[in-house]
């Protein structure tokens, strides 16, 4: 009885440690080995969920840049067309006012011809004051100072009344001018600012989408990584006690060896928790 649970002699007793850790060194490497081989296999998994996480990111950001610009390109077409037709309105009215300052001028080279022919006929009536009647060349003097004088004061209102309604026409096109340009830039920066909200959006969502994804990862790694360090060592734990030869020994083997399933199963926990 004695020589059977471990009160064997010396040299037996000796041989039988020495098997017992080159067991347990076999095993080790075994470890290492299947350890090395699954990083190496987990390693591309992760490099190509990172690939189409990015490529998820460039299809959600691709849409709203392009209708941006698509809104972009339109409204400064609208803003291109507008400023043409207020361009040629000017236009327009500036050939307006050239044509009645023509006007203006053959009316007033017309006005001096009037003055010229009085002031002829003015010297031809200071010869004969003294010797004729002159009252009719008289009158009818007086009535051409009144039509001309007439004539002048309706060139001045009409003058009056053109500039007025140039001024008036100019102030309408530029308070037009203004407040086209207002509305485009409201409305321009309202465009940008609900892109920016969107593009803000998207990003708040694909960091979320990515961080839920990277922590159900590193939960899953975690998990596998402990149920294999678990089956492993009650493995060992297992084939110790199939093979309990050396209670002394083997007793406090089986205490390192629970070890790894505690410590594995509670760092699991407080990582997941």
């Amino acid at each position: 009885m004695k020589q059977r649970y471990g009160s064997t002699s010396r040299d037996n007793d000796e041989h039988k440690s020495l098997l017992d850790v080159d067991h347990c060194d076999h095993y080790d490497d075994d470890d290492n080995d299947s350890y090395n081989s699954r990083t190496k296999a987990s390693s591309p998994f992760s490099s190509s969920s990172g690939r189409s996480c990015w490529r998820s990111i460039a299809n959600c950001l691709i849409l709203p840049l392009f209708l941006a610009a698509a809104a972009s390109a339109a409204f400064s077409y609208y803003l291109q067309t507008k400023i043409t037709v207020l361009s040629s309105q000017l236009y327009t009215l500036d050939s307006n006012v050239q044509q009645l300052s023509a006007e203006l001028s053959t009316q007033h080279h017309q006005l001096t011809h009037v003055n010229e022919t009085l002031a002829n006929h003015s010297l031809v009536i200071s010869r004969f004051e003294h010797s004729v009647s002159n009252s009719d060349v008289l009158q009818k003097l007086q009535q051409l100072e009144q039509d001309s004088q007439r004539r002048q004061d309706e060139i001045d209102r009409n003058l009056n009344t053109t500039k007025s309604d140039i001024e008036t026409t100019l102030s309408q096109t530029q308070r037009n001018i203004n407040s086209t340009l207002e509305h485009a830039q409201n409305t321009i920066n309202t465009q940008v600012n609900s892109v920016q909200a969107t593009l803000s959006s998207y990003i708040r969502t694909t960091q979320d989408q990515f961080s839920t994804e990277n922590s159900f990862m590193v939960y899953q790694l975690a998990g596998t990584f402990t149920l294999l360090g678990c089956l492993i060592s009650m493995w060992h734990m297992t084939s110790h006690l199939r093979n309990f030869q050396q209670p002394f020994v083997q007793r406090k083997i089986l205490a390192i060896l629970w070890m790894c399933p505690i410590y594995s199963v509670t760092s699991w926990l407080s990582l997941v928790v």
